[in-house]
């Protein structure tokens, strides 16, 4: 990933692996990986205005990726991106079918029913797995490792 200019690592020559990636972080990485073009003039967060991610997030919401909700109009750009909504953004940056129904993570009932086709679709797609106790942990900071790892499945997964 960083030989391939998709990640970068700290000035001190460190990666930290452990370290959670910020919503706008995760846009930026998967605007890269897929080439998103189209970063629209408007967009319907109110929270990115003056954000350095402004043009990918706008980018990704211009390809329909990346939807605001009707309740929230705020991104969060600077919080963790959470795991839940890191396989919706996936699967929908992969075009993805959405897969009804439950989960097959021991914590399903952590995880609301909007979010269960996307994380079916990426499951089935072998582009997301959870943990070694089997929980996927929804609402878990997706971390650096994580991060990088879905973008080499993302680099490596055929077009349909």
């Amino acid at each position: 990933m960083v030989a391939a200019g998709v990640i970068k690592g700290y000035p001190d020559g460190t990666f930290k692996p452990d370290n959670t990636v910020t919503r706008a972080e995760f846009i930026a990485l998967v605007r890269r990986i897929k080439a998103a073009s189209g970063a629209g003039n408007s967009t319907s967060f109110n929270d990115i205005a003056q954000h350095w991610a402004r043009d990918d997030i706008q980018a990704l919401e211009a390809q329909g990726w990346l939807v605001a909700e009707e309740h929230d109009r705020e991104l969060a750009p600077d919080k963790p991106m959470p795991r839940q909504e890191m396989a919706r953004l996936v699967a929908r940056a992969m075009d993805l079918d959405p897969v009804p129904g439950n989960t097959q993570f021991n914590d399903d009932h952590k995880i609301p029913a909007t979010f269960r086709p996307f994380i079916n679709a990426a499951v089935g797609k072998g582009l997301i797995s959870g943990y070694p106790n089997g929980n996927f942990e929804p609402q878990g900071a997706l971390t650096r490792a994580e991060a990088a790892t879905m973008l080499v499945r993302l680099m490596d997964m055929p077009a349909d």
